[in-house]
């Protein structure tokens, strides 16, 4: 322990000196980490400024022309913030602590400065133009707003040119604005939404609008160029032609400002395509560069963990300093502890061998003392074994007295149930043929009441067979009258339908005394017509001699049909007579069928109970069987009883004997109440062979255990 402490107090110094470092050069990182993490933020936040500002002059660039008011005042605005905040990234002292002229991002930031140069000449392009700029935005939302209207007015003008019979040559122009109309709608779209193909989508409309105008001037005028005759003389379309010219009138001033300034829209929708196309492309390069910033690329940037391996680095090892220090100290109490306690248990043993020496001599009346220290649960179990010896003594003692009590009187017991075995044997052999006599009369009754099952049985077979033939008449009745009923439902339906057809022929009648008044009429204004009317006679005279004809056949199907109806009245009266016929078979036959049923119902209960007899006369045989073999069985197993009755009682005799000897061995043994030197003695030898011994051996190995110990 001497040699120990100075090695210790170095390790522990060397212990406090690193711990000491490792804390300092954690806290030192973690601050350089705050403030990187700092200028992250700072220049995270200019870059997303940056970028709103970017989006703001993307989407007021791609609709433009689509709001009102001064857009290009706004996109100016835009272009002014946004400058700002790229001179911030540029020059500003944050940039992840690092001058900017060293920065990484130095190539990605010329470009969002060459961008920016791209939009702000664009921008500058456009103010210059600011009052051509207002005025196309006005003149498309003009077309905008008018060409529906002007449109569903062509396709009604196509449809009335072809009613009214218009030139060709007119109805195929008119017909093909339908088609430039719906061009000239996906034009517009996109002229108010500056995109890539805006200038693709402006040659287009320019040309379309140049077309629409021609046609539509040719309208009133007509066209040589487009081979084209006017339709304004037509009354029919005057009308139509004049709201049209009213509805074109705003379009036509909206073509005309395209038509007169071709080349200076053709530069304005390019400068707002590019606008929208280097915006477009700056947003991707600050994704990439928002992307790279979160990839940890700056400096000082997601490397905090350095700092805190640090820290808990040192603050381990000052843990592992306090934990040494404990250990020391708590190596040295110990090792006192033990050797105080490995005293207290050597005297406390010592005692307890004092105690138990008498004990080996076989004295019962020891007493081992109980104490808190380790010899105490020892001597508690002494005790405890010895308390059990006393009482298994005297439990002994008085088992061998009840014993030997107990053997006598078996004994006379044993002597008394042999006689009455013999007897009952002879008893049992007398009942036994008695039984033999009664099972013969018994399977004698089972024979007859089986055959009289048999009979019985036959019995229900023939009335369930009559039941079965009565049911099958019922049904063959019910089949007999349901078909009756259901043909004279279809002959009274016939009569009601040959009623209709009377009402049918009688209205083909009256057609048919029209028609021939009608043709008379026809005949009589063709002859008023003279020859121009002599084929028309013709055909009236033919048209009459056919209603007459119909008339005819009317009238006899008009008798057939009084005809039908007599023989179907005839008809559903013979066969209501025969449904009553019927019905009343059927009720006789259902009651005899009901008599057969309870004849049956009868002849089964008759035959059940016949067979529940048989059944009962087969059980009683088979039992009075059974009581035979009992009663077999029993006359052995009382001749066995006997025989055992007889070896019981020698053996009780034995056990009588032992008992005796039982008694004189536990006589032997010393209790604490009794003080006999001949008990003394046994006892002392009883206990020599028992368990004290061993718990002396025991206490022994504790005792040099202990002393190995200190």
């Amino acid at each position: 322990m001497a040699e120990m402490k100075p090695q210790s107090r170095r390790a522990v110094y060397w212990l406090g000196i690193l711990a000491t470092i490792f804390l300092l050069a954690g806290a030192w990182d973690l601050y350089q980490v705050h403030r990187a993490d700092q200028a992250y933020r700072a220049q995270t936040q200019l870059l997303h400024q940056a970028h709103q500002q970017l989006t703001a002059i993307r989407l007021g660039a791609s609709t433009f022309f689509a709001k009102s008011g001064d857009v290009l005042s706004q996109l100016r605005l835009h272009q002014t913030a946004y400058e700002h905040d790229l001179s911030a990234l540029e020059h500003g002292s944050l940039m992840l602590g690092q001058p900017s002229g060293q920065s990484r991002y130095r190539i990605l930031l010329n470009e969002l400065g060459g961008g920016a140069l791209v939009i702000d000449h664009s921008l500058q392009f456009l103010d210059t133009r600011h009052a051509l700029v207002q005025t196309i935005g006005s003149s498309l939302r003009n077309i905008q707003s008018g060409f529906p209207l002007l449109s569903l007015e062509w396709r009604h003008l196509s449809g009335l040119m072809v009613r009214t019979g218009a030139p060709r040559r007119s109805l195929a122009r008119v017909e093909s604005l339908d088609t430039r109309s719906f061009e000239i709608n996906l034009e517009l779209h996109a002229l108010l939404n500056p995109g890539r193909q805006s200038t693709t989508r402006l040659k287009q409309f320019i040309a379309n609008a140049r077309y629409v105008d021609a046609v539509q001037r040719a309208l009133v005028n007509g066209s040589r160029s487009l081979n084209m005759p006017g339709v304004f003389g037509m009354p029919a379309l005057r009308s139509l032609l004049g709201r049209m010219e009213a509805l074109y009138h705003p379009v036509a001033s909206g073509f005309t400002v395209f038509l007169k300034n071709t080349s200076e829209v053709h530069s304005i929708f390019r400068r707002l395509a590019a606008v929208v196309f280097a915006s477009h492309g700056m947003t991707r390069l600050m994704g990439r560069i928002a992307t790279r910033m979160k990839e940890g690329v700056h400096y000082g940037i997601y490397r905090p963990i350095y700092g805190w391996v640090l820290l808990g680095a040192g603050l381990m090892l000052l843990l592992a300093l306090l934990y040494v220090n404990y250990l020391i100290n708590a190596i040295a109490s110990a090792q006192r502890a033990r050797g105080e306690e490995a005293q207290r248990n050597q005297s406390a043993i010592l005692q307890l061998l004092d105690e138990l020496a008498g004990l080996s001599d076989g004295d019962l009346t020891v007493q081992a003392s109980v104490t808190e220290d380790i010899t105490g649960a020892i001597a508690d179990s002494v005790n405890f074994a010895v308390d059990q010896l006393r009482e298994l003594v005297r439990t002994i003692n008085q088992t061998a007295v009840q014993v030997d009590d107990a053997a006598r009187r078996s004994r006379a017991t044993a002597t008394h149930v042999a006689q009455a075995s013999s007897h009952q044997s002879h008893q049992i052999v007398q009942a036994g043929g008695q039984i033999a006599a009664m099972t013969k009369s018994i399977e004698q009754v089972s024979l007859n009441a089986q055959r009289s099952a048999e009979v019985a049985q036959r019995s229900v077979g023939i009335a369930h067979r009559g039941a079965d033939a009565v049911r099958v008449t019922i049904e063959g009745m019910n089949a007999i009258r349901d078909t009756i009923q259901e043909t004279a439902k279809r002959i009274k339906r016939l009569g009601e339908s040959s009623q209709e057809i009377g009402d049918i022929v009688e209205l083909i009648n009256d057609i048919a005394e029209q028609t021939n008044i009608l043709a008379l009429n026809a005949a009589i204004q063709a002859s008023m017509a003279g020859e121009a009317g002599r084929g028309f006679a013709v055909v009236a005279d033919e048209v009459q001699r056919l209603a007459e004809r119909a008339g005819n056949a009317t009238r006899q199907i008009e008798t057939l049909v009084k005809t039908i109806q007599v023989d179907t009245g005839e008809a559903v009266s013979s066969m209501e007579k025969s449904t009553a016929g019927v019905v009343n078979g059927a009720q006789l036959a259902e009651n005899a069928g009901r008599a057969l049923t309870e004849i049956e119902t009868v002849s089964g209960h008759m035959a059940n109970l016949v067979q529940s007899i048989s059944e009962a006369a087969k059980q009683q045989a088979a039992a009075s069987q059974n009581v035979t073999r009992t009663m077999n069985v029993i006359q052995e197993i009382t001749v066995q009883t006997a025989e055992g009755t007889e070896a019981t009682a020698r053996d009780i005799g034995k056990l009588a004997d032992l008992a005796g000897t039982l008694r004189q061995t536990v006589a032997g043994f010393k209790l604490p109440d009794e003080s006999s030197g001949a008990e003394d003695d046994s006892i002392g030898a009883a206990v020599a062979g028992g368990h004290p011994p061993e718990l002396h051996e025991e206490v022994l190995d504790l005792a040099e255990l202990s002393a190995s110990t200190t």
